[in-house]
Formats: C-alpha cells, structure tokens, sequence
C-alpha cells in the first residue's frame, strides 16, 4: 500500500514528507503498535537518531526488565566469543606486564 498526500497539504501543515514520516514512526513506536527497530527502519534512521527523535518528543524509550536479561545475556555471550576469559586473562597479563616495565 502506498500512501500518497499531495504537497500543497505538506506545505499547508508546515511538515515536510520526511518530518511526517519520522512524526508517523514516532506514533507507531510510542502506541507499541512498532518496536524500535521497525520503527527507525520505516525513516531510514540508524538507532541513535531515532532515539534523539523520541527525546525531542519526550517520548520514553521503553526498556524493561526482559530487555534488560536479554541485553545481559547477549552481552555474556559475546565476551565468551569475542574475548574468551583465559585469553582476556593472559592479555591483562602481558598488558601490565609491559605497562611495569615501561
């Protein structure tokens, strides 16, 4: 579906498309009916922007308790991945090492 307002209207309200496109995903994110990703995909935008778009609007990034046992999961499971514990270990190691003896 494709949604098509004429510009004269545009002007008449003083928005711009892309202005009444980011208004849109602003309201889809802010009734719930978007999650956040959907919604800067819509615009275009990457993460940061959009969360300053919200904020100009004073509309609340919703976070809660399940996304916050997520983000710490994933966070756990990227250390073991990128950085595995004995090998962070032996680099804090080396690192001091040459930092003592510098």
């Amino acid at each position: 579906m494709n949604l098509i307002i004429k510009e004269d209207k545009l002007k008449a309200a003083e928005i711009t498309a892309n202005e009444l496109l980011i208004e849109i995903a602003v309201h889809l994110y802010d009734t719930g009916r978007f999650s956040i990703g959907q919604a800067k995909n819509l615009v275009g935008m990457d993460h940061i922007s959009f969360q300053k778009e919200l904020a100009k609007r004073d509309v609340d990034i919703k976070y809660d308790e399940d996304d916050l046992e997520k983000d710490l999961k994933n966070l756990k499971a990227f250390h073991q991945v990128v950085i595995p514990k004995k090998v962070s270990e032996e680099l804090l190691s080396i690192l001091c090492k040459k930092f003592i003896y510098i």
